[in-house]
């Protein structure tokens, strides 16, 4: 059984979990989840987790106990996620006389302890000396302590050492522990955990303890909560303290995604600098760069951009080489054009990376190694930690442009967070021995304009039409409907549906930055752009993609004023949708419409092998004269229309909806399919 995800806030509360009946003769619930029987000797403790003034809102802890399935077997990834991140707060392992730990077991609880996870194990329970086995753990967690076969009998009912007040556990909210109730237990052989309590008339210890990683381990000679022993207070407050750890409050929750650590540069790097950093970034052996002339120096965008593919494992590119800063920077530099000290290329304008070229790069790398993931377009937006958090939540890390402490412009990618800090990888300083660095540490500060760039996986509509210009020039982009996207009057527009303009700064403090107009999945139609500048030189560089992330770019150099105007075609430039087969009328031998008429008009959608007719989404149909009438009735189930072994599909439009009239020759079908890759189809009419 995998449980659900962890790192649960206050509200949430604490996810716990454990060995249930048989395993654990004294297990903390019931087969069923509920208060155990009186016979599992562990109702008192349940009870003491459930009471609102032990664990509630307005308790000692606010972080209300919330159980999870407990399990007969740990199973890999059961108790932590693909990320690394925990599923529970605690497991209460207990005993665990009906077996010993498996290998597997073992390598999960260990994983799940340097997690960040709070383990209880226990010995054995009255006189069996059984169980549990727990070795295995010891090992995985690589220290040489053990459960001993040897045990103590030294009486029901005896009390312990009083155990120092040095740990979270003996000095929790819930109190200052004092000597423990006990009864027979297992010895302990101490070397790397610290013994807390000594058994009663013995030198052996019943209690230790040991942080490993961001977890904590708890391990007892015997189980020091069934309740003939757990009414004393000293014990109570001891397992409640445990549990308490497992409260992550507001500012203390921790999350860190997996995402692998690669360097652009900078020397020195511990002697183990990479071959990339001194090789030529972009065109900067053509152009003047603010950051400097090498991937040392103004490579941050581009590393940021091969940890996110990386990430997703995405490893060979579409040249077939391995992904790393060197082949990324050699792809992204193709075909540059420019003059004087305006360049761009495929993946480069004027000197900042482009991030709307990444999908592009992992949709063509897809085809040669199909296993790969493909990247969608870029999402830019503004910096804000609770978005950056729930991304991250939702396993999705972000490249983040800060600023540093002399002003400079750098991206990095944020992994996780800590409280109210962001955890990142750097692509300029060296990783730490262990654990992560944050922008505090580096006393770097958010960005706060366009400075949070994600990317998901895909399988989606790659088209796009992108214009960016150096920063003295201003862009807007006039749709076919009137809608406007770019500068206008002093203001931002983004009226355009799915398009954006931002300014993007260079990467130093130099640096001029470029102004960035992007219009994903265009719809057909003309675009007029105006192109704003008070200098007689500008230049202007257009990429646009296809459905399929074929791309091309081109870099305009004139002599400008204000009022240049350019207009373009999406269809012009690159085919942008898919072309799908449709017939209106497909029973009849003339595709003949009635205006005006209030019947339905019955159209077939056709598969082909490289369309899916039944992945249409069908909300997203629009049948009519120009292709946006919102004319759809339903649609049947999907059925081979004409024979070719594809299931097609056969949808009705209402006829008095489609604004055709007497002289239109062709009815106009556009939709996306449910992944959202986008579609048009035309067929031929005769309107009287």
């Amino acid at each position: 059984m995998v449980l659900s995800s962890g790192d649960l806030s206050a509200a949430e509360g604490i996810a716990v979990s454990g060995f249930k009946y048989p395993r654990n003769r004294f297990a903390l619930v019931s087969i069923t989840g509920g208060l155990p029987p009186s016979h599992h000797y562990s109702d008192i403790l349940y009870g003491k987790l459930r009471n609102s003034n032990n664990f509630g809102v307005s308790g000692v802890v606010s972080c209300p106990i919330k159980f999870e399935p407990f399990l007969l077997d740990i199973l890999p990834g059961s108790l932590v996620d693909s990320n690394g991140n925990p599923r529970i707060d605690v497991f209460f392992g207990g005993i665990s006389e009906d077996r010993n730990l498996t290998l597997t077991e073992a390598h999960e609880l260990a994983k799940y302890i340097q997690a960040g996870g709070v383990v209880y194990i226990s010995g054995m329970g009255g006189m069996k000396i059984i169980g549990p086995e727990y070795n295995l753990l010891f090992e995985e967690l690589g220290i040489n302590d053990r459960l001993s076969e040897i045990a103590s009998f030294p009486g029901p009912g005896v009390q312990s050492s009083d155990p120092a007040n040095t740990t979270p556990l003996t000095n929790g909210p819930f109190g200052v522990v004092g000597s423990l109730k006990h009864e027979s237990f297992r010895n302990l052989q101490l070397f790397s955990l610290t013994g807390i309590a000594i058994g009663y008339n013995t030198s052996e210890y019943i209690l230790a303890e040991g942080q490993f990683g961001k977890g904590y381990l708890s391990v007892t000679g015997g189980p020091l909560y069934i309740n003939t022993v757990f009414g004393d207070n000293d014990n109570q407050k001891y397992f409640l303290n445990l549990f308490a750890m497992g409260c992550k409050e507001s500012g203390e929750d921790e999350v860190v995604l997996n995402v692998p650590s690669i360097k652009q540069g900078l020397d020195p790097f511990y002697n183990n600098v990479p071959v990339w950093e001194n090789f030529i970034y972009d065109s900067a052996d053509l152009q003047t760069l603010g950051c400097g002339t090498t991937i040392a120096q103004c490579g941050c965008a581009l590393t940021s951009a091969n940890m996110i593919m990386a990430y997703y494992g995405i490893n060979h590119g579409p040249d077939g080489s391995l992904i790393n800063p060197e082949s990324v920077n050699e792809y992204f530099s193709k075909n540059r054009q420019g003059t004087g000290n305006l360049y761009s290329s495929w993946g480069y304008s004027y000197g900042n990376f482009h991030w709307g070229r990444v999908d592009d790069y992992t949709a063509l790398a897809n085809r040669l190694y199909s296993n790969q993931a493909k990247l969608d377009q870029p999402v830019i937006e503004n910096y804000d930690f609770n978005s950056l958090k729930s991304y991250i939540n939702n396993n999705i890390p972000v490249i983040l442009k800060v600023t540093r402490a002399d002003g400079g412009i750098h991206w990095v990618v944020a992994k996780g967070y800590v409280g109210e800090d962001v955890i990142i990888n750097d692509p300029v300083n060296p990783d730490p021995v262990s654990g992560s660095k944050t922008l505090a540490d580096y006393n770097y500060s958010p960005h706060q304009s366009n400075s949070m760039v994600h990317y998901i996986e895909t399988h989606s509509d790659f088209s796009s039409l992108e214009f960016v210009a150096p920063s003295s020039v201003q862009l807007l982009i006039t749709g076919s409907n009137g809608e406007q996207t770019g500068y206008k009057d002093g203001l931002i527009l983004e009226n355009i549906p799915n398009s954006e303009y931002f300014f993007d700064e260079s990467y130093d403090t130099t640096g001029n930055g470029v102004n960035s107009l992007n219009i994903y999945t265009p719809e057909k139609g003309k675009y007029i752009l105006d192109v704003i500048s008070s200098n007689e030189d500008c230049s202007l560089t257009v990429y646009s993609s296809n459905i399929n992330a074929d791309s091309e770019f081109q870099i305009n150099n004139y002599l400008c004023n204000k009022g240049t105007k350019f207009q373009y075609d999406p269809s012009d430039v690159i085919s942008l949708r898919q072309i799908i087969d449709i017939d209106a009328r497909p029973y009849k031998s003339i595709n003949l419409l009635v205006s005006h008429s209030k019947s339905l008009v019955d159209l077939a959608i056709f598969s082909s092998s490289v369309f899916d007719a039944t992945k249409i989404d069908n909300q997203s149909l629009r049948l009519g004269k120009t292709g946006h009438e919102d004319s759809l009735k339903f649609c049947l189930k999907s059925r081979d229309l004409n024979r070719d072994g594809l299931l097609d599909m056969r949808c009705f439009f209402e006829n008095e909806l489609l604004g055709v009239g007497e002289g239109d020759t062709e009815i106009i079908l556009p939709g996306k399919t449910i992944e959202g890759v986008s579609f048009v189809g035309v067929s031929e009419l005769e309107v009287k």
